[in-house]
């Protein structure tokens, strides 16, 4: 047993951990507007609680963090007969607390009467109870505490210059300023007298049970303290890893409630219903695509085959005309060039460094579209510096997608910092007292926003492979584009539809925006460089490369991580047999097993085909590819997600100091560096499984 003041010093230590619900004071019974307070609040809030026939029931809300979505739960404990015979002082007890259907629950409720009902403290009346006890204990002097023992230790409580109170262990280096020294039973009664005040206030002075609400921590403590002020005794409860417990636990259980908040509720549920026509629209395409993937499937399996009458590489051959190409492109994508200046960022630090530079120069606007904004240390670094720079009056806007979100959010990474914990929403994180605006885009049918755009001022737009956190930083061999000029008004534009359609308005967001909003002017530039996208059923990225591989004579250089198109692969497979140097570097150790072992069989179908196959140290995320002198890089992979299914952004351009600096700068540093395959590696049933599973993705 422990004495009572253990167990309300233990309360005051979990409401600085939670946070705080917006509940009033109030009877449990009869909240109106409890959803909507709890909703905010991200925690856990009671609806209602009864003592009825030995036993304590509780009807409560929970939001899991980083859930957006309330759980009803309904729990009972039983109270032991001898808590009605305990001495005169209070005791804690810790008993386990049950779940019970809704059916039981409705029962207990229609028999119930109202002297059943318990009185309810929100965590912020607690706050207010413990602050009233806090400023009873110590003195108003500045520098002058009192020691109060908690769980066997002694705890030095004291105004610093500021007035605020500040919590010590005591270990004999305060005696010169301690004034007072309080025993547990004192503390008890301080804290019963305040209760029992708080209670009267609220116009309930014969209230005798209490229910307090205290908040969920990562360890498992219990989220309720039950108090009898007449019998004298306190309990907590225990209900294992549904309230806390092992890490791992709470991860996976947290991962768990984010899929179904993104996937389910977001993009399924609410998505749906401000969204019916795009959703149509999705599953129009899939279908579309289910039934030209079927009819392919012959000639996709003819078509893999080796080719024995490969033609040796030419290299005095003349590359495709790129003038006579780029106006091709102009029929099939329906798209054109536009002006701008350009800079390429190789690797995280060169494009971040960018970045910070950026965001700490902007005083107009930041707007973000990412797949993963992460929630790693890095990552909160950069969330922090967008956090500042909105405080100052900028308006930050960040687009982030529901799924990538849940595949960032679900990683730990190894190397980072030991006392590091990171959030369990990024999206949450990103609000919590900021003035950013933050929307999560739903994903129609399991189809995802990968676009990657960052637009400050509306001068400066980076694109390319990266999301903002540390792999993207230290880890990873990536690029970026900085671009300039009278191309960002496409940017802007995409981006305030992609970012009208991710509202509540929906669909109805997405036509206004598309159809009545003012296209923002932009000027300046010197290189043609075209936009190229994936949307439902506008595959501007694949039909564009696809063509480039048919049209190319002389090199097709690729670099890409993702690589499961089968007709891209074909084509490929033809371009060599007709003499065109084809090199593909894929990453030596990617971050998706499936596709790790798909490339395995891709890679040996290229080399028995002829062509030559790199494999790069590490990770390299890198998408990019240059056929005879044209350039198409960005978000896109090549699978069938990048190039059917998901929202990507390409730049493409045949600019001859552009494209020879993107082959200077990374094909030809990647080659170097990179191992090239010499002989078939060898694989089992499991690589092709795998490859059969990626052609889907």
């Amino acid at each position: 047993m422990k004495y009572f003041f253990w167990l309300i010093l233990g309360i005051s230590v979990l409401s600085v951990v939670g946070c705080q619900t917006a509940q009033s004071r109030s009877y449990c019974k009869g909240k109106d507007k409890l959803y909507n307070s709890f909703y905010k609040a991200n925690e856990i809030a009671v609806n209602e609680a009864y003592l009825y026939d030995g036993r304590l029931y509780i009807n409560y809300w929970l939001v899991y963090k980083g859930s957006d979505y309330p759980f009803n739960f309904f729990v009972y404990s039983d109270i032991p007969d001898f808590m009605n015979n305990i001495p005169g002082q209070y005791i804690n007890f810790n008993i386990s607390l049950n779940n019970v259907s809704k059916e039981i629950w409705g029962a207990v409720r229609s028999e119930v009467e109202s002297e059943n009902e318990i009185f309810c403290l929100s965590q912020n009346d607690w706050d207010m109870v413990y602050a009233g006890v806090e400023n009873k204990l110590i003195s108003e002097d500045i520098d002058k505490g009192v020691i109060v023992p908690y769980n066997g230790e002694k705890y030095v409580l004291l105004r610093n210059a500021d007035g605020i109170i500040e919590r010590h262990v005591y270990g004999g280096t305060y005696d010169e300023k301690i004034g007072r020294k309080y025993s547990a039973e004192e503390i008890s009664e301080y804290i019963i007298d305040e209760l029992r005040s708080f209670i009267s206030d609220s116009g309930k002075p014969d209230i005798t049970k209490v229910l307090v609400s205290v908040g969920i921590t990562d360890d498992g403590q219990s989220p309720f303290i039950f108090v009898d002020l007449d019998k004298k005794y306190a309990l907590t409860f225990n209900e294992g890893s549904s309230f806390g417990g092992d890490a791992k636990i709470q991860r996976s259980m947290h991962k768990g409630v984010k899929a179904a908040d993104y996937l389910i509720l977001n993009s399924h549920f609410v998505g749906l219903l401000a969204r019916p026509f795009s959703y149509a629209f999705r599953l129009f395409n899939l279908a579309k695509d289910v039934t030209y993937d079927s009819a392919m499937s012959p000639y996709v399996f003819l078509n893999r085959q080796q080719r024995p009458d490969i033609k040796p590489i030419n290299h005095d051959i003349e590359a495709m005309d790129l003038a006579v190409f780029e106006n091709v492109l102009d029929g099939i994508t329906h798209t054109a060039n536009k002006k701008a200046d350009f800079n390429l960022l190789v690797d995280g630090e060169s494009f971040f460094d960018r970045l910070v530079e950026s965001i700490r120069n902007a005083d107009k606007t930041i707007d973000i579209r990412l797949f993963i904004f992460d929630n790693d240390d890095y990552a909160i670094q950069i969330a922090d510096l967008l956090k500042e720079k909105a405080c100052q009056g900028v308006k930050v806007r960040v687009l982030l997608d529901g799924m990538g979100q849940l595949m960032g959010e679900g990683k730990v990474s190894d190397d980072m910092p030991k006392n590091f914990k990171p959030p369990y929403s990024m999206v949450n994180y990103l609000r919590k007292d900021s003035n950013i605006k933050v929307r999560l885009r739903p994903n129609a049918l399991l189809r995802a926003d990968h676009t990657k755009t960052i637009l400050i001022d509306n001068a400066i737009c980076f694109t390319g492979g990266m999301n903002i956190g540390r792999e993207y930083r230290y880890d990873w061999h990536d690029l970026m584009f900085e671009i300039r000029g009278e191309i960002l008004s496409d940017i802007y534009r995409e981006f305030n539809i992609a970012w009208a359609h991710a509202g509540n308005l929906g669909d109805l967001g997405y036509f206004f925006s598309k159809v009545f909003s003012k296209n923002k002017r932009f000027s300046g530039g010197n290189a043609d460089i075209r936009l190229l996208y994936t949307r439902a059923n506008d595959t501007q990225i694949y039909k564009a490369q696809l063509e480039a591989i048919k049209q190319s004579r002389k090199f097709i250089y690729i670099n890409n991580a993702y690589f499961s198109d089968q007709m891209i692969l074909i084509e490929l497979i033809k371009a060599r047999g007709r003499g065109v140097d084809v090199r593909v570097i894929f990453p030596a150790a990617g971050n998706h097993d499936i596709m790790n072992k798909s490339n395995i069989v891709t890679a040996n179908n290229m080399f028995n085909n002829g062509i030559k196959v790199y494999f790069y140290p590490g990770m390299s995320h890198v998408k990019a590819a240059v056929y005879d002198g044209w350039l198409c890089a960005g978000s896109a992979n090549f699978d069938k997600l990048s190039l059917r299914d998901n929202l990507e952004l390409n730049i493409a351009t045949s600019n001859r100091e552009i494209v020879d600096r993107v082959l200077n700068d990374v094909f030809k540093v990647d080659f170097m560096k990179s191992k090239i395959m010499t002989s078939v590696i060898e694989s089992g049933l499991d690589d092709i499984l795998a490859e059969i599973i990626a052609r889907q993705l």
